[in-house]
This record gives structure tokens, C-alpha cells and sequence, in this order.
């Protein structure tokens, strides 16, 4: 791991984007994090803590790009941002897990039932006990 100044960082996405590059360097380095960034649990969490800034930028791209996530990311960060006790954060992420997996899997998929739990249970750590009640 290195750190890279942010104007180096910006002169290299302004090159990138006037190449017509920056699209596919963006969706590859999602694929690559996508693999890279693990689940948070306490026995790796400084390799998740290492890289979630780093996944962070990465997905603000995706916005901007509309590249594809399987989904992964957003799920992990959701969890780190839940092992932080970051639950708001927590709960953006797991938004925007739900709505890809309902869009992608469909509203009966076994892995979108998993994100309504996961966005249930951030919803009732952060006091929300009848959108949980609901969401469950």
C-alpha cells in the first residue's frame, strides 16, 4: 500500500478522462476491489480498515460512471461501517445494497432477503424500531 497526494490523483484522473480511459480504469479497479476487500471481522480488520477509504472513492465513480457492482462492496462496507458503530453510514450502504439486489436478483432472492435483514438491524441499532419491525 502507498499514499498518493490528491493533486497527483486528480492530474491522473484528468489524464485518464482525456484519454477516454477513465470509464474502464473505474470498472476495473470496482472488479479489483470487489475481490481485494474483504468481509470486516475482527481478525482482518486491519487489512478492511486499510482499504475502505480507497473503496469509498472508488464508488463515488460509480455514480458519476454508472459502473456495475455485484454488490459486494456495498455490503462490505455497510458491515464495516457497522463495526464501526457508524450506523447512519451503515445504513446508506445497505440502501444501496437492497436496491441493486432487488433490481439485479428480484424482491424474493435469497441474498435481498439477507440485505432487508442487514438494513433492518442497523435500522434498530439506531433506535428505528418500527422501519426494522417493518423491514423484518
Amino acid at each position: 500500500m502507498y499514499d498518493m497526494h490528491r493533486l497527483v490523483r486528480l492530474a491522473m484522473r484528468n489524464w485518464l478522462e482525456t484519454k477516454g480511459e477513465l470509464k474502464q480504469q473505474v470498472s476495473s479497479t470496482l472488479q479489483r476491489l470487489d475481490r481485494a476487500f474483504l468481509f470486516p471481522e475482527h481478525e482482518n480488520r486491519d487489512m478492511w480498515l486499510r482499504y475502505l477509504l480507497h473503496v469509498l472513492a472508488a464508488l463515488e465513480f460509480r455514480n458519476v460512471y454508472r459502473c456495475e457492482t455485484k454488490g459486494h462492496l456495498l455490503f462490505n462496507v455497510g458491515a464495516s461501517y457497522s463495526n464501526l458503530a457508524k450506523y447512519q453510514e451503515a445504513e446508506e450502504m445497505y440502501w444501496q445494497t437492497l436496491e441493486l439486489k432487488e433490481t439485479v436478483l428480484g424482491c424474493e432472492h435469497p441474498d435481498t432477503l439477507a440485505s432487508m435483514n442487514n438494513l433492518a438491524n442497523v435500522l434498530d441499532s439506531q433506535g428505528k424500531y418500527s422501519e426494522a419491525e417493518q423491514m423484518h
